[in-house]
C-alpha cells in the first residue's frame, strides 16, 4: 500500500513580461500559483497545481490559499492511500466547502504518485 508521508507546498508569485488586461477587471501583472508535491512512504511523487483564483467574485488570496491547505486539507492526507481518491475527495469537500480549486491542487497531486 502507497500511503502518504509528506506534502510539502510551493508557493509562487510569477510575474508577467507585459501586464495585460481582460474586458473586465484591472491589469494583471504577475500569476499566483501553488505547486503541491505529494511524496509517499515508498518514494513515490505526485504533483498537482492550482492558481488564486479571482474571478467571478472570488476574493482568494494566495496566503489564504496557502493556510487552507496546510490547516484544513493537508492533515486529512497524511497516513492515507493515495489509491482512496474518491474517499480522499469526499473528506476534503466536507473539510472545506466549495474551494475546488485549492482541493484540485491536492486531488491532481493524489491521481499522479
Amino acid at each position: 500500500m502507497s500511503l502518504i508521508s509528506k506534502i510539502t507546498l510551493h508557493p509562487l508569485r510569477i510575474p508577467f513580461k507585459r501586464h495585460y488586461q481582460i474586458a473586465a477587471g484591472e491589469a494583471h501583472t504577475h500569476l499566483e500559483v501553488v505547486i503541491v508535491e505529494l511524496q509517499t512512504e515508498q518514494g513515490g511523487t505526485g504533483l498537482g497545481e492550482t492558481q488564486v483564483w479571482r474571478r467571478h467574485g472570488s476574493n482568494e488570496t494566495l496566503p489564504g490559499l496557502v493556510n487552507a491547505l496546510q490547516q484544513l486539507l493537508i492533515p486529512q492526507l497524511i497516513g492515507q492511500s493515495v489509491f482512496d481518491i474518491a474517499r480522499l475527495a469526499q473528506r476534503l469537500d466536507e473539510v472545506l466547502s466549495g474551494r475546488l480549486a485549492t482541493k484540485a491542487a491536492l486531488l491532481d497531486a493524489l491521481i499522479d504518485a
